[in-house]
């Protein structure tokens, strides 16, 4: 699951198909096949082609949230109904 914010401003969430350890299908974007590596820090390195990008694992309660502390419309977090 990758979660990021789109050009509106709203939390949206994308899934990849794991292949192998090394290898994504990324059906979003122009990705299609992309090689992982582990970087440093717990850093993943999905390369392409067309280039590298770099991911960070992040806490549940930080997905889509703004620098502020409150949440992107959308975000999976928090949890409303707790």
């Amino acid at each position: 699951m990758n979660y990021g914010v789109d050009d509106g401003g709203k939390c949206i969430v994308n899934s990849a198909i794991v292949i192998d350890r090394e290898r994504l299908n990324v059906p979003f974007g122009n990705a299609g096949i992309v090689y992982l590596r582990y970087g440093e820090f717990g850093t993943m390195v999905f390369e392409t082609d067309r280039g590298t990008a770099t991911h960070v694992r992040v806490p549940p309660d930080a997905i889509c949230r703004k620098p502020g502390g409150s949440y992107f419309e959308s975000a999976p977090y928090p949890n409303p109904h707790k």
